[in-house]
């Protein structure tokens, strides 16, 4: 494995119907998140993404998970952006990165497309346009994810110190994917110990240590609240 997107599709395999991302109400299973973000990668190649290319987001929470699998799987490089950014700092933040797409939500389109204009070179996308729902739904999806490297370029992120400008920091297919190994051992080690698994040479007393809830399809009683 090295494009970094081919653990979502791997996760979408084995649990098609779990929860992969929560938002208020709204769940999307890693069957649905990987079938988007797939569709996504459709939309990115009509936008002239190609193997390589930065792609900013200034995107919710729903919609930049569906694009960061989508631009990973075509073989671009993520750029996060805070979606409130000003027209300065989106023009100084696609300058540096080099950045040849922006997406960016429909109530941000104003300071994104002129940030991207006086960056030059990078066009602006607002998604909430689309009907960004409707435009997955009537695109195909692309099929296996681009071959990358793991020295190749996954993610810029750009960290904040108490003086002078925002600092790129790249990580890579490689890193990433060993970081997600490491991650998941951890959880899953965690996981056993709650429930009072034996996890190495070592075990917890599981008296010491609360159990597991049991999966349960009924609906837990409202709490009701009263005054004192």
């Amino acid at each position: 494995m090295t494009n970094f997107s081919q653990n979502l599709t791997e996760s979408a395999s084995m649990y098609p119907d779990h929860p992969a991302v929560r938002m208020d109400d709204h769940v999307l299973t890693y069957a649905a998140l990987d079938d988007a973000a797939s569709r996504m990668v459709t939309l990115l190649r009509g936008n002239g993404l190609e193997p390589g290319d930065r792609v900013g987001l200034m995107l919710p929470n729903l919609q930049f998970a569906i694009s960061y699998y989508g631009i990973l799987r075509a073989g671009g490089v993520v750029v996060p952006m805070n979606p409130l950014l000003t027209e300065r700092e989106v023009e100084y933040y696609l300058r540096d990165s080099g950045a040849k797409l922006l997406l960016a939500w429909h109530d941000r389109a104003a300071e994104a497309e002129a940030g991207a204009k006086a960056a030059g070179d990078c066009l602006a996308v607002a998604p909430g346009d689309w009907d960004f729902q409707a435009a997955l739904a009537a695109t195909p999806p692309a099929t296996d994810p681009v071959s990358r490297s793991d020295d190749d370029i996954a993610v810029i992120l750009y960290t904040f110190g108490a003086t002078g400008k925002p600092t790129a920091a790249e990580l890579t297919h490689g890193g990433l994917n060993r970081n997600q190994a490491v991650t998941a051992r951890a959880l899953i080690n965690a996981a056993r110990v709650l429930s009072g698994e034996r996890t190495g040479t070592r075990s917890t007393p599981p008296a010491l240590l609360p159990s597991l809830p049991t999966p349960t399809t009924r609906r837990p009683a409202p709490v009701r609240l009263t005054r004192p």
